[in-house]
């Protein structure tokens, strides 16, 4: 399952039902991406690549980066467009064939993936 930003923040503020979705499921997958959005927020780096040690991070490579173009231009064209890193985030999932964790459903609804909200 990839680790949207919010989730992370979630689990990260002790949010339940970040923490009750983040114990039933393994092997959660963190986007650079997500890495650079949340760590913006975050003045504790050394505390945050610490709690990041229970996730795997996958980069973004040309496939990723490929495919994401695609979902952007998929949406401009239907006056619709969407936030890179939601683009990218949701091409993740899609070379993993894995859900998102979120509660942005707004967010990648557009996409062609599977949201696992919580």
């Amino acid at each position: 399952m990839i680790a949207d930003s919010c989730f992370l923040i979630d689990l990260m503020s002790g949010d339940s039902k970040a923490i009750k979705l983040f114990e039933t499921q393994k092997d959660f997958l963190v986007p650079a991406v997500v890495l650079t959005e949340v760590s913006r927020g975050i003045d504790d780096t050394d505390a945050f690549i610490s709690f990041l040690r229970g996730f795997v991070t996958i980069d973004i490579d040309t496939p990723v980066a490929l495919d994401a173009a695609k979902l952007m231009q998929k949406n401009d064209k239907l006056g619709k467009p969407v936030d890179i890193c939601d683009a990218l985030v949701a091409s993740c999932a899609r070379k993993y064939a894995v859900p998102i964790a979120t509660r942005n459903k707004k967010h990648f609804e557009k996409l062609d993936v599977i949201i696992q909200l919580y």
